[in-house]
């Protein structure tokens, strides 16, 4: 089974063995179990550096402000993984202030060929089948960029729909190899951007990212 990218959703056995951090309470252990027994997904996420490097990183997303619980399976436990449901998908689930906005921003992209997915709240709303975004909610998109036309064309409409958006659009451009830079900084103009995958962050150079692209 291919390794899940950041963001994925991830089902697991119904009796796997959970390790949650040590200082997670029991709160946070039964949410997790309680999430597990309605068959629902967990989130991938980074490695972080008290994980034991033969598991596998998970998450329980909670909407904000509630945080998120971290933890680690064994690789046999994954049943399988799908990557980060489509923004089209979660329009529905969206606050009328922010479906139009929304829509537009998923043409626009579509129109690039580029499909956006999306994590955090919008998608907690998705598997919990409940909306818990307010007009003021953020927006979490990861933008899946092929070459450099791409990136550049994907920032050129994140900018524009930022300008008509009710709330924050958080969007993570995402390099072929799974590699994230979030939006703003790739448009900030820096010569370094923070990047982020499953194996953890990085600062790298603007220009070697573009490089890596064809």
């Amino acid at each position: 089974m291919s390794r899940p990218g950041r963001h994925a959703w991830v089902r697991i056995s119904p009796g796997a063995r959970l390790r949650l951090r040590a200082d997670a309470d029991d709160d946070r252990f039964d949410a997790v179990r309680a999430w597990l027994a309605l068959g629902r997904p967990f989130v991938a996420r980074a490695r972080r550096d008290d994980d034991p490097p033969e598991q596998v990183p998970l998450a329980l997303s909670r909407p904000r402000p509630s945080p998120g619980v971290p933890f680690c399976v064994e690789p046999d436990a994954v049943l399988g993984w799908s990557p980060p449901p489509p923004l089209r998908h979660a329009i529905g689930m969206l606050p009328p202030a922010w479906v139009e906005p929304a829509r537009a921003l998923d043409g626009a992209l579509g129109a690039l060929g580029v499909e956006a997915g999306v994590f955090g709240s919008a998608a907690w709303s998705l598997v919990a089948g409940s909306s818990r975004m307010t007009a003021s909610s953020d927006l979490d998109l990861v933008v899946p960029v092929r070459d450099r036309a791409s990136l550049d064309g994907a920032l050129a409409r994140l900018a524009a729909a930022q300008a008509g958006a009710p709330g924050r659009i958080d969007a993570e451009c995402v390099w072929p190899d799974g590699r994230a830079a979030h939006w703003r900084e790739l448009s900030a103009g820096g010569a370094t951007v923070l990047t982020k995958s499953v194996d953890g962050a990085a600062l790298e150079r603007v220009d070697a990212l573009r490089a890596a692209l064809p």
